[in-house]
């Protein structure tokens, strides 16, 4: 458990100082998604992203899965059980806002003009991914506190 605390830790730490640990991954996706959008040739993108996007999915469905099996684990450790709680309450209320993106199969022209215009624009750090960065570093750091004293 202490383990996993400072993966998350890291995880969480590096999100907050950097754009991400699968940012460069997620840049090559977005450049795949332009290129699949401009010239439709999805044979071409099936084999780029099997190539490039399979490690940032795996990894990141795998460090998805640890967090919730640790989330779980750590609502029974947790002396308080709040902070636990609350964890789960972010992760699901993410997931469900992850969960209402339009797939670009289903977007009409103008839509399709609006995504790539910003899939062009350089990502800048949200407020939101700023404040649940610091929201996740504390928690691992409360948990690691509970954990080893």
């Amino acid at each position: 458990m202490i383990f996993w605390t400072l993966v998350f830790i890291t995880t969480s730490l590096l999100t907050l100082f950097n754009k991400g640990i699968f940012q460069s991954l997620n840049q090559k996706m977005k450049q795949l998604e332009l290129k699949r959008l401009g010239d439709g040739n999805d044979e071409a993108y099936t084999k780029e992203f099997v190539k490039f996007g399979c490690f940032s999915l795996i990894a990141g469905m795998a460090l998805f899965v640890a967090q919730i099996v640790y989330i779980i684990k750590a609502i029974e450790i947790d002396p308080y059980k709040y902070p636990s709680i609350l964890a789960v309450a972010i992760v699901i209320i993410c997931f469900l806002r992850m969960k209402k993106s339009k797939k670009t199969s289903e977007m009409n022209e103008q839509e399709l003009i609006i995504y790539k215009a910003e899939l062009l624009k350089p990502k800048k750090r949200t407020f939101l991914q700023v404040v649940l960065s610091l929201l996740w570093a504390a928690y691992f750091g409360y948990m690691f506190y509970v954990l080893v004293f």
